[in-house]
């Protein structure tokens, strides 16, 4: 059974619940960001090329008037993240 919170425990930071390098996919756009990167700012509402914390960016497809993300793209940023995460921590299992 969990244990009930103490009142004391420190709260989470974002360090704390996802890894230093992800991937953010929006509409028609998708970039690997570096949560690590000093001017990372989880509340910023959008995404482009610009960011300072945007390691890769890159625009889908335009299609009917919509951009669009491929899966080939998503997964390609996947690995490159995981990728870029191992590095960061080579011997964690």
């Amino acid at each position: 059974m969990n244990e009930p919170l103490k009142e004391n425990q420190e709260s989470c930071t974002i360090a704390d619940v996802m890894p230093r390098f992800f991937v953010d996919e929006r509409v028609g756009c998708i970039a690997i960001r570096d949560t690590q990167h000093p001017e990372f700012d989880v509340e910023h509402q959008g995404l482009d090329s610009e960011l300072p914390d945007v390691v890769k960016f890159e625009m889908g497809t335009l299609i009917n008037n919509e951009w669009v993300v491929s899966e080939e793209m998503t997964e390609k940023f996947k690995s490159e993240c995981a990728s870029l995460n191992e590095a960061q921590h080579p011997y964690k299992t």
